[in-house]
């Protein structure tokens, strides 16, 4: 870690090279970075990196360009993981494209959550291919809605919260009980205006769901906007 650290310091001409970047990210969270993935290493625990990226509060994206300046493999090669997705996924994958959701949003929707770097290397692939040229759809009404500082995963409210919280209001209507906004944004870790605001724009929010949700089942049945 201090390795990396001092390596982007040396030399203040050079902070736009990979190994300058590191000035950005505190030693601190670079510390909990290498300390987490060599304890993952001698336990014999293989971890994501969104798994890496919720302990160290590193974004996954640069998580695996830090490894790699240290000659370091991601525990989950990237390789590996995308070459053993199931081709209906993919192909799901590619349909989503273009629809501006978020790569997070897609790979939760796609049970993909854990390494929802996989979507974003496929949207990589379709970008560099110029396929996106005949796929740009409608913009989205929520893509993502923020709450507070922005300072926090908690500040912001996505297609996926937004989809569980209706699922939460549905089954509670049927069993006929209340989920005020508090009890929702603790269990979900949002804040209360977060669930305050998926209510009130549930109509909009909803539609742009269920057309998600189409696209990557297309023999879908159902029309509720969470699976």
């Amino acid at each position: 870690a201090l390795d990396y650290y001092y390596g982007g310091l040396k030399d203040k001409n050079k902070r736009k090279n990979t190994v300058g970047r590191s000035i950005k990210t505190p030693l601190e969270k670079l510390l909990t970075l290498f300390e987490t993935y060599e304890m993952g290493k001698h336990l014999r625990v293989k971890l994501s990196l969104k798994e890496l990226e919720e302990r160290t509060g590193i974004n996954f994206s640069y998580i695996g360009k830090i490894l790699n300046s240290r000659g370091l493999e991601p525990m989950f090669g990237a390789r590996e993981r995308s070459s053993n997705l199931p081709p209906e996924k993919v192909q799901a994958i590619e349909r989503a494209y273009g629809l501006k959701f978020t790569y997070s949003d897609v790979a939760y929707f796609l049970g993909l959550s854990e390494n929802p770097w996989v979507v974003t290397c496929h949207f990589a692939e379709i970008r560099r291919s110029g396929a996106e040229k005949i796929k740009r759809k409608h913009w989205l009404f929520l893509a993502k809605q923020e709450f507070g500082t922005g300072t926090q995963k908690s500040d912001y409210l996505f297609y996926r919260t937004a989809s569980q919280i209706y699922e939460l209001d549905d089954l509670a209507r049927e069993e006929k009980i209340d989920f005020p906004d508090e009890e929702v944004a603790k269990l979900l870790e949002i804040r209360p205006k977060c669930v305050e605001h998926a209510r009130k724009q549930r109509w909009r929010i909803e539609y742009d769901l269920k057309r998600l949700l189409r696209v990557l089942y297309s023999e879908r049945e159902g029309d509720k906007p969470y699976l």
